[in-house]
C-alpha cells in the first residue's frame, strides 16, 4: 500500500463523524504540524516551544530568535482560521489563501521584504527573488487562479493526490 492509500485509510479508521471528533484529532495534530513545519527553517524551536505555545499562547525561558516564535505562533492562529474554514466547508478561494498567508507572516518580514521590496503579509509578491521561485510577480494571482480551477475539478475526489502532483512538479 503506498503511503497515500495508507494516510487515507488511517484517516477512514478514525471514523470522524462529529465535530468534537474532528477536534480531537486537530488537537492530536496541530502541534506537531507546525513543530515538523517550523524545524524545516529553523532550528531554534523545539517540541517544547511549540506545545507551550499551543497550549498557553506564551513561552518561558526561550533564548533564541524571537522570529522563531513569532512563526510558531502565526502556526497556531492560522490553524484556527483554517479549523473554522473546514467546519464551514469553505472553498479554498484566493481570499482565503491571501488570509492564510497573512496570518502566516504577520510579524516577520524584515527590512528587506517590507521597506525595500514593499512585501506584505496577506498579498502577492511584488518582487522576483529568483528564477527557481515559481511564478513571476505579474502571473501569481493567474496562476493561483489555474491551480484553484484545476483542483475544483477534483470535487473533493483525490485532492490529495492533487497537492502531491502539485508539490512533485516544483
Amino acid at each position: 500500500m503506498d503511503k497515500y492509500q495508507e494516510a487515507l485509510t488511517q484517516w477512514a479508521s478514525f471514523n470522524v463523524s462529529t465535530k468534537e471528533d474532528r477536534d480531537l484529532r486537530f488537537e492530536k495534530f496541530k502541534a506537531l504540524f507546525a513543530y515538523n513545519s517550523g524545524k524545516l527553517e529553523n532550528d531554534e524551536i523545539t517540541w517544547a516551544n511549540t506545545q507551550e505555545i499551543f497550549e498557553t499562547g506564551r513561552v518561558l525561558n526561550f533564548s533564541g530568535d524571537l522570529k522563531a516564535l513569532i512563526e510558531t505562533r502565526n502556526q497556531k492562529m492560522c490553524f484556527e482560521i483554517l479549523r473554522n474554514a473546514i467546519a464551514l466547508k469553505v472553498p479554498i478561494s484566493l481570499n482565503l489563501i491571501k488570509e492564510v498567508h497573512y496570518f502566516l507572516t504577520n510579524g516577520t518580514y524584515d527590512e528587506r521584504l517590507y521597506i525595500q521590496t514593499n512585501e506584505r503579509p496577506g498579498e502577492f509578491k511584488t518582487f522576483c527573488y529568483n528564477e527557481a521561485e515559481g511564478s513571476n510577480p505579474d502571473s501569481v494571482e493567474a496562476d493561483l487562479l489555474d491551480l484553484l480551477e484545476e483542483l475544483s475539478e477534483c470535487e473533493g475526489k483525490d485532492a490529495l493526490r492533487f497537492f502531491r502532483k502539485f508539490t512533485e512538479a516544483k
